[in-house]
């Protein structure tokens, strides 16, 4: 059975609100228009679920129209709710040919009763708009909820700007990214993450959490926070991209743990794969993983950017990275009150690296390498004639040789 707050296959849907408890339902819209715009709607929805299939939306737009300032709020569901596999299932707000903004969808399962959206694939989001989500919101809490797919804002191919995540008690079992866009520009979105512990969840494959994500596009500015004691089995990015730059990403982890069947997993500033990754910082304080970026990228370059460790055990931290073809530039890691197997300022496989720096205080690395390269050159203003003479696996000029 469905039901919905207010309907009309042309024309606007606007300020219709529905109220549920312990009721049992498959569709619930808020406000649904096939060919116009959904502002304003509320679904209010406590106790209850579906024993078949659950959709939620507070506003819908299923044609041509936006999705603004949409609200849901559920509340503590039954635990055999089920959910169609592979959907997007609870929305704040929906336009599936159209801009998605300033939607919210708030999850709460605190009640003793287990919730798990990972036994169906499906995915939670704040806003979800086919040509660009900006200013959604996703906020989630209670220890007895298992998300699988989390998305502040999602957009197909337009912008995702100013979106957010918030998790606080819940487990994240596969992704969690504040803004998502296929084709356009991931930039301002923010991920924070609290109160989590995975490590009991059984997950066996590291997930992703992101501020902003691009497939094809550039991310600027997005954040990841993770802190007060989370257990989080995922990569951590503050901005990634599949194909585009990175800049200006950031990711904070404080009292943070990122493990998976046993093995850490990494921190990244700012990841693109084809692109130049610029100005991204990666920062730990009391955490636990395996390598941390400041940025990270395939193929490009790496430039100012910077991984800052302190009071944390872990094995490797580099400022900048090239894992391909590109140059790292005017990189900084830092290090303090902390013990690592490797520290870098910048490093690339096939590239110059030129101007990083490494800085520790009161603490201990096997290896601490302001620059380094397998082929190119990075012996700039000959900081490194100590390494050189000692026969390392540096390109060095024949001055310091």
């Amino acid at each position: 059975s469905g039901i919905a707050g207010g309907n009309t296959n042309v024309g606007d849907a606007t300020g219709n609100t529905v109220t549920m408890t312990d009721s049992r339902v498959t569709t619930v819209y808020g406000g649904s228009t096939n060919a116009g715009n959904a502002s304003g709607n509320i679904v209010t929805m406590t106790g209850g679920g579906s024993n078949e299939a659950l959709s939620v939306a507070g506003g819908i737009s299923l044609a041509s129209g936006n999705a603004t300032d949409n609200k849901v709020t559920i509340t503590n569901l039954a635990a055999d709710t089920d959910f169609l596999s592979g959907m997007p299932a609870l929305l704040g707000g929906a336009a599936m040919d159209g801009e998605a903004a300033g939607n919210t969808l708030t999850i709460t399962q605190n009640n003793g009763t287990a919730l798990n959206m990972a036994e169906y694939s499906v995915g939670a989001y704040g806003g979800y708009g086919s040509t660009g989500a900006s200013d959604n919101k996703l906020i989630v809490s209670g220890d007895d909820f298992t998300a699988y797919d989390l998305y502040g804002g999602y957009t197909a191919s337009g912008d995702a700007d100013s979106n957010s995540i918030s998790v606080d008690g819940s487990i994240i079992s596969d992704k969690a990214y504040g803004g998502y866009t296929g084709s356009g520009t991931a930039s301002g979105n923010k991920v924070t993450v609290e109160n989590v512990d995975d490590s009991e969840a059984g997950l066996t494959a590291p997930g992703t959490i992101a501020g902003g994500y691009s497939a094809s596009g550039n991310v600027e500015g997005n954040e990841t926070v993770l802190k007060d004691n989370a257990s989080v089995t995922a990569n951590v990015y503050g901005g990634q991209s599949g194909k585009g730059n990175a800049t200006g990403n950031t990711v904070e982890l404080t009292n943070t743990t990122l493990t998976r069947s046993g093995n850490l997993v990494n921190v990244y500033g700012g990841y693109t794969a084809d692109g130049t990754a610029s100005g991204n910082k990666a920062s730990l304080d009391t955490s636990f993983a395996n390598d941390v970026y400041g940025g990270y990228v395939v193929n490009g370059d790496a430039v100012n950017n910077n991984a800052s460790v302190k009071n944390s055990t872990l094995p490797n931290v580099y400022g900048g990275y090239v894992s391909g073809t590109g140059n790292a530039i005017s990189n900084t890691a830092t290090l303090g009150s902390s013990t690592i197997n490797t520290i870098m300022g910048g490093m690339t496989q096939t590239g110059n690296a030129t101007g990083n720096t490494v800085t520790m205080t009161d603490s201990g690395a096997v290896e601490a390498v302001g620059g380094y390269t397998k082929s190119g050159s990075v012996c700039v203003h000959h900081r490194w004639r100590r390494q050189c003479r000692a026969g390392r696996a540096l390109l060095c000029c024949r001055r310091c040789l």
